[in-house]
C-alpha cells in the first residue's frame, strides 16, 4: 500500500511540472486525459475543435513530457 502511495505522489509531482510547462491547450488535454479519462475524440467534442487540433496538443505535451522525464 505504501508503495502506492509514494507512486501516486510522484505521478502528481511528475503532472504539476509538466502542466507549468504546457500551453493552455496541452493543458486542456492534459485535464482531459489524466482527470476525465476521455479518449482524443471526446477531447475534441468537449472543446469544440478538430481531432487533429487535439493530436496537436497531444504531440507538444509527449515532447515537454520526454524533456521533463530525460532532465529530472
Amino acid at each position: 500500500m505504501v508503495e502506492d502511495c509514494s507512486c501516486i505522489i510522484m505521478h502528481k509531482s511528475f503532472f504539476k511540472k509538466l502542466s507549468k510547462m504546457c500551453t493552455k491547450n496541452q493543458n486542456k488535454y492534459l485535464h482531459g486525459v489524466v482527470d476525465l479519462n476521455l479518449s482524443d475524440k471526446e477531447i475534441a467534442d468537449l472543446y469544440g475543435v478538430t481531432p487533429s487540433a487535439v493530436y496537436q496538443w497531444k504531440k507538444g505535451l509527449i515532447e515537454k513530457a520526454r524533456r521533463l522525464d530525460y532532465n529530472d
